[in-house]
């Protein structure tokens, strides 16, 4: 019977023992998986509110990065991303900053020459203007000159009349 219980004691003393073991071993496993779990959650929860920041338009989002795992790489992609896209952004800026001006040179020259235009076509129409008096008093002077002509030649039929009526009145009278 000592047999019996010695066994019995160290049998209950064996399970209480692997109990034990059982409980740390699980409290271990519980534990190690806690941190793997939030050693990837954690930083997969940070790629995702930058990721998301950036896709709202913020890019000054920024992130602690540490560690050499994948999680860590995709956050150094992200992060690597944003400062590109906010190095394009600015380009694209000055890029439009400029072009802004060069519209605002071509829109000076474009009045310019539309006011050379104007002023061209103002001294143009000034020019027909002109040509038009000039054709009105050329056919002035020419319709002023055909009744000088018509004068003189009357003048002349009148001279020859007066010359003949003379000529008639010398000979008669001597």
């Amino acid at each position: 019977k000592k047999n019996y219980q010695a066994s019995a004691a160290a049998y209950a003393k064996e399970r209480v023992l692997i109990i034990g073991i059982i409980i740390a071993a699980l409290a271990v496993g519980i534990g190690t998986a806690y941190l793997i779990i939030r050693s990837i959650v954690h930083p997969m929860h940070d790629a995702i509110g930058l990721a998301g920041r950036i896709a709202e338009g913020d890019l000054t989002a920024r992130v602690d990065i540490s560690g050499k795992d994948e999680t860590t790489r995709l956050l150094t992609s992200l992060e690597t991303m944003r400062s590109t896209l906010t190095a394009m952004i600015g380009n694209i800026s000055d890029i439009s900053g400029s072009l802004t001006m060069s519209a605002q040179g071509l829109a000076q020259t474009t009045q310019q020459v539309s006011s050379g235009a104007a002023s061209q076509a103002e001294s143009a129409s000034s020019m027909a203007a002109s040509v038009e008096e000039v054709t009105v008093s050329i056919n002035h002077v020419s319709d002023n000159a055909r009744e000088a002509h018509a004068l003189s030649a009357r003048a002349g039929e009148l001279s020859a009349e007066g010359q003949n009526i003379i000529t008639h009145a010398a000979t008669e009278i001597g």
